[in-house]
């Protein structure tokens, strides 16, 4: 027959697990939330350089969604820089008249915060934590057998 404190030792666990579980999916959550997916960046400040590539903070720049505006805030035509996605540089030709050389423009882009592989493997982090919440819950169920 199966003891009073054993059934309380049961319930306790469960409820352990449970808070462990809700605490650590939460977090998770906003982990894989922000580090991985399309993110977007607005008016990162770069000092042009003519025809010397400037790096950005970020890496692997989604095609089409580059954007440089000159100090007084006008947008620049893409003729008169390029743009390198892979490690998300800024070449600002020397013949722009939009553009001085110095000049402290801002650039807006959306990029890949995460490749497919990394973004597959975070996604398992809930998974891993169900489980641990499964072994702490069945610890105190074996014992009561």
């Amino acid at each position: 027959m199966v003891a009073t404190n054993q059934i309380a030792g049961f319930a306790l666990a469960i409820s352990v697990a449970v808070v462990v579980m809700m605490l650590g999916l939460s977090i998770a959550d906003q982990a894989i939330g922000q580090s991985t997916g399309i993110q977007s960046v607005d008016n990162e400040s770069i000092t042009a350089a003519y025809d010397e590539p400037v790096e950005l903070d970020a890496y692997d720049l989604q095609s089409g969604t580059v954007e440089v505006y000159n100090a007084s805030g006008a947008l620049v035509p893409s003729g008169e820089y390029t743009v390198n996605e892979g490690p998300a540089t800024i070449n600002v030709s020397s013949s722009s008249t939009s553009i001085a050389d110095g000049e402290t423009i801002s650039v807006t882009y959306d990029y890949e915060a995460a490749d497919s592989l990394t973004t597959f493997i975070v996604g398992f982090i809930p998974v891993m934590m169900g489980v641990l919440a499964f072994v702490v819950v069945a610890r105190p169920v074996t014992r009561m057998s």
